[in-house]
This record gives C-alpha cells, structure tokens and sequence, in this order.
C-alpha cells in the first residue's frame, strides 16, 4: 500500500532469487581447494620418500644380516683361524676342508675359495662401509666377532655378531 507522497514508480518488488556463485565466490573456493590439494600433494610425495627410504634401508637390512649368517654358519664348523685377527678379511679351513677367505672388496663383502675365484655375498647396491674381524678366547675354541658397517640412506648401520667355534683345536 502506498502512503501519501510517496512515488508509484518506485514500488518495492518482491526479491528475485538468485541462483549461482559470484566470481568473489568462486575465487575464493577454488584458492581453498588449490591450497588443500597442493598440501595432500606435498604430504603424499613425502610419505613416498619415506616409503622409498625405509625399503632401501630394510633390503640393506636383510642383505647385510643374510651375509652375516652365511659367515657365521661357515665358521662355526671351521679350524686353522689365524692366532691374531683384527682386519677386513679372515682365512680359516671350513667344514669341508677348503681353504675359505672373506673379506671387504671395495662395498661389497667377497668370499674367496682357494683355488677359485671370488663370488660377492652381498648385493651389488649394498654399500658395505666396514668390515672387521675380531679374534678373542683361547687357543681351543676361538670365537670369532664380525663388525659390518653398512650406510643405507646416508646413515650408517652396524651390525655384529660373535660365533664359537664347535671344532676343538689346539691351535
């Protein structure tokens, strides 16, 4: 209802309904959206480091510790260990009466059969920074520690083990 004065012209409409986004709108969902993807993106590719990481450091694990035990398992069973032993490489006579050597070639851990060549006991992309073997106990029943170093990841790992020999000399 008009009053007195007033225009009739300038009558007040019933609002229109406005359906859809202004641009401000759209601007402003679509520089959230960016900003969250962007950051799941970043958190993504870090957890595939990570993930890349942990798989080299674990198959380096695995492939020093599989060498370790090969070792330990020759040695248990093996006489003619040298009276004095700290160094990178060791020389004994195993089970089977076979002069054996093993000992670090460069990144890798090598074992040596006289009178045969050399076959690496650990994997080529396994970098073996140091390895040394440690003479202790008596003339009897020597033991024998193994120190391997193993850098995976630019962080180096050590590993060690002791083994007794079963074989009683008196060497």
């Amino acid at each position: 209802m008009l009053k007195e004065g007033e225009n009739k012209r300038f009558i007040p409409t019933p609002k229109r309904r406005r359906d859809g986004f202004t641009i401000m709108e759209l601007l402003v969902a679509m520089t959230v959206f960016l900003v969250v993807v962007s950051i799941a993106s970043g958190v993504f590719m870090q957890a595939l480091r990570t993930q890349r990481n942990i798989t080299n450091l674990s198959e380096s694990l695995n492939n020093i510790s599989l060498a370790l035990e090969r070792m330990s398992r020759e040695m248990r069973f093996a006489f003619g260990f040298p009276q004095t032993i700290d160094s990178n490489q060791i020389t004994f006579i195993n089970a089977s009466g076979r002069t054996v050597t093993y000992k670090l070639n460069g990144k890798v851990i090598e074992r040596h059969l006289l009178g045969e060549g050399a076959e690496a006991i650990t994997a080529e992309d396994v970098y073996v920074s140091n390895l040394r073997f440690i003479r202790n106990g008596g003339t009897k029943s020597p033991r024998i520690t193994i120190v391997a170093e193993v850098t995976a990841n630019d962080s180096p790992i050590q590993l060690q083990t002791t083994i007794s020999s079963r074989i009683l000399t008196d060497q």
